[in-house]
This record gives structure tokens, sequence and C-alpha cells, in this order.
């Protein structure tokens, strides 16, 4: 089978220290499609169109990408895009650049500062080279009619791009729909999130391929939407595939206790993900307000993550319970960060008004960490029923919860962390064992139900 992968996404994101959920799932279908297809090829959107990408880039991308995310590796000289400026072809420094000149310079240091290359920290010089640019030299027009598309990644993101895909890939692509949030939830979104998002189902659309989300949350609020009249793909789309995602080894394998320190520090509860509004973590900024006035229980809030659609006010609030000592910010961290710090946390808490999995939610659990979560279907579905659930938009319950969870030996607590003892969560190889290239290029397009 030969396959045609879209690698936009993971092009954009090529200096990223720790992947985002999104990130991590389009990873890994790269790796797997790329070992398991008779050819493998990388595309990648660009203004001219479709850019078939070297082997030689490609190779240090999934290596670079690979080594980082999954494994953990930090040392930049020893990065397979490191290099990146002097020996990738054009079109793939272009691909990147045309990204890193719309970051602001916030982005940049907080999202990249673990690799420091010339080549992300030289805006202006990006921005030359994009105003200078040339049509790329390997923009594809035809492709083999009988190849498979895949797009992971979420986007479709160039209007020329985007044309040569629907074109060339009607009923024999694979789309991965993470969550229809900017739709059903807008908002809690800017208004262009929502237009691409919009843009994005369209093109979805017109390919009338197969389709894989990994909750039957999503396919819930895809009938949810159809209720409204928004009939997202109507009949064209072949069946839906539904799939819960793996947690990484590193996470299942991992063994949390309170460290023997704990009674001795301050108890500290953790909190992942950028800040914007569906996160809600203004609840958290709400409950820890509350906590300062009482003093009692005295508690750390860590938040991993970093800054993106936050208030000022936000701002304010939070940079003063930091300077009180109550909030540590952490920034983008690696996971074997995430997990040191899974070993000693209270809980995990995660007030989300809206997800489209919650990766961090399965990986805590899966580590042996409680949770205390937003009453949502999806927050249900990915930890079984095994977390504790509070209305998001009810800050007392949740100072309640916290206030029991930082008690020392905690019975709430305790009995939390007995119960998730039963958790459990897939691997990536058996998670693909369910799929096969064939059998997605052989459903793909077709209008009959399809269960795994």
């Amino acid at each position: 089978m030969k396959v045609y992968y879209d690698v936009s996404r993971l092009m954009e994101r090529a200096a990223a220290p720790s992947p985002t959920g999104v990130d991590r799932v389009d990873l890994r279908y790269a790796l797997w499609t790329r070992e398991q297809a008779s050819t493998w090829h990388a595309l990648t959107q660009r203004p001219e169109g479709l850019s078939l990408l070297d082997d030689y880039c490609v190779d240090n991308l999934l290596t670079s990408l690979q080594q980082r995310w999954i494994l953990g590796a930090r040392d930049p000289e020893k990065d397979a895009l490191y290099e990146l400026p002097e020996f990738w072809a054009l079109e793939g420094k272009l691909s990147v650049l045309e990204k890193a000149a719309r970051v602001s310079l916030r982005e940049r240091l907080d999202g990249r500062a673990r690799l420091e290359w010339p080549f992300y920290i030289q805006p202006e010089w990006s921005r030359r080279l994009i105003r200078m640019r040339r049509k790329p030299i390997r923009v594809c027009e035809t492709f083999d009619p009988q190849g498979l598309y895949f797009n992971i990644g979420h986007n479709f993101r160039f209007k020329k791009a985007a044309e040569a895909i629907s074109k060339q890939f009607v009923e024999r692509s694979v789309i991965f729909m993470h969550d229809v949030i900017p739709l059903l939830y807008p908002e809690t979104q800017r208004a262009i999130s929502q237009q691409h998002f919009r843009c994005f189902c369209e093109w979805v659309d017109r390919l009338n391929g197969q389709l894989i989300v990994s909750s039957q949350s999503t396919i819930a609020d895809l009938n949810q939407l159809r209720g409204r009249g928004l009939d997202l793909f109507g009949t064209h789309l072949g069946a839906i595939i539904q799939l819960p995602l793996p947690v990484e080894p590193s996470f299942a394998q991992a063994s949390v206790a309170c460290s023997e320190s704990m009674e001795s520090t301050d108890p500290y509860f953790l909190m992942l993900g950028t800040w914007e509004p569906r996160k809600n973590f203004d609840l958290l900024l709400d409950v820890w307000e509350r906590l300062v006035a009482t003093g009692n229980p005295r508690a750390l809030l860590k938040w991993v993550g970093r800054r993106s659609e936050i208030s000022p006010r936000s701002v304010k609030r939070l940079e003063r319970l930091k300077a009180m000592g109550w909030i540590e910010e952490l920034g983008v961290v690696s996971d074997v960060e995430i997990r040191e710090l899974f070993s000693s946390a209270q809980s995990l808490l995660f007030p989300s008004l809206a997800e489209g999995w919650g990766l961090p939610l399965a990986e805590a659990l899966a580590a042996g960490l409680p949770v205390i979560a937003s009453d949502l279907p999806i927050c249900r579905e990915v930890s079984q029923g095994l977390a504790e659930y509070l209305d998001p938009l009810r800050p007392e319950l949740w100072l309640q919860s916290v206030s029991e969870f930082a008690i020392a030996n905690s019975e709430a607590r305790n009995a939390s962390k007995r119960r998730i003892r039963s958790f459990q969560t897939s691997t990536w190889e058996a998670y693909f064992n369910l799929l096969s290239l064939d059998r997605l290029a052989s459903i793909s397009g077709a209008s009959r139900n399809t269960s795994f």
C-alpha cells in the first residue's frame, strides 16, 4: 500500500520540546504508516500547493520528534534537526519557517527555549527568507491513484494545497477528527479558530474518506451538531471508526507513590495544559484565592503549560498568587519531568469546559495519580468512571475536594488511589493491531457501519 502522509503539523511543531495530545497522535500515526506502507511519502502543505519532502528531511524530522517526544532526549547538539538550516531542502525549511515567522516572541521563548537554534530564534531572518521564497522544487501535481492520504494533524491550511488534496485523494483518505469543539463550544474559541475549523471540515467533507475518532463523546457531539441543523459530513463520509487512545508506555509503567519528603513539605496539586478559555483555569484561581483567604490548608498549585489566551485580569491574579508562593508556573516541560511531578502530587486537577480526549487525564490515572475532573461525558469516558467529578462552574465544590485531598493521609485521596488501580489502558501496538492500511483503504468512502 502506498501512503501519502501529511506532515504539515509535525513540521510546524518541529522545535517543540514536548508534544500536545494532537502532536503525539500525529507522530504515532506517521511512524506506524511509514513502517506498514510499501511506499511512504511525506507531504507538506504550502501556499503554492502540495510539496513532497525528501527522505533526508523526513528522516531527521521523525527521528528528532521520536527522540524528544517519546524517548525524552534533551541534548540539542545531538538532535537530528540541529543542522536544519544547512542540510534541509528548501521546501522543508520554508514549511517550518512559515509557522516560525507567525508566532510571537513570547511564544517562541516559551515553546522553543529548549532548542536554541538560530533557525528559530532569528525571526527577522525567518521573515526575510519567506518574503524571498520561490516555488518549492518538488510541488506535486499528480499522485498514484491507489495511494492513501493521511491527515492526522487537523489542518488544511492553504487553499491550493487543499484543492490538490481534494482532487487527488477523493475516497482515498484517512482523517483523524480530534474534536468539534470550535463549532460546539464557540464561546471557548477565537473567531479565527472557528473559521479555520469550518474550512477544515469543508475540505474533509469533499474528500469523502475514512474518519477516525477517539471517543464516543465525539460521535455524540457530531450528532448534537446535526440536531442543531449543522450536518457536518452528512452521508458523504464512510463509517466512523472509534478507537480509544492509548497512553505512552512510560506513563503506564510509572510507579507513583507519595515521596518520603511529602509530609515535611507543602502538598501540591498539578494542572497541565495551555491556558485558554476551554481549560477553565480561572476556576482554579478562584479556588486558590479562597485558600489564601483562609490560609488553610496550605497547598501549592503547580501549572505545566504555556500562556495563550489569558486575560489581563487573569494574569494579574496569577502573578499575585505566584508572588505569594501559592502557585508555581513551570512552563513547558518534558514527559520525564511530568512523571516526576505525578510521583509526588496530591492530584491532577482537570477543570475543562470541553475536551476532545484529554490525554493528561489518562496519563495521570495510568501512572496511579488521583484526578479531580470536570463532570463531562468525555472525562467520564476517558477515566472509565474512576476519577472524582465536579461541576466545572462551581468553585466551592473544587475548594472542598482540594481541601480534603490536601490533608495528610487523606481518606478521600486514599480511596481514590485504591479505586484507580482498576484503570485500564491500551498500548500503541494493540491500538494499531486493530487497524490495517488495506482495511482502511477498502472502507474509505464506504457507507456502511464499521466497528472495532
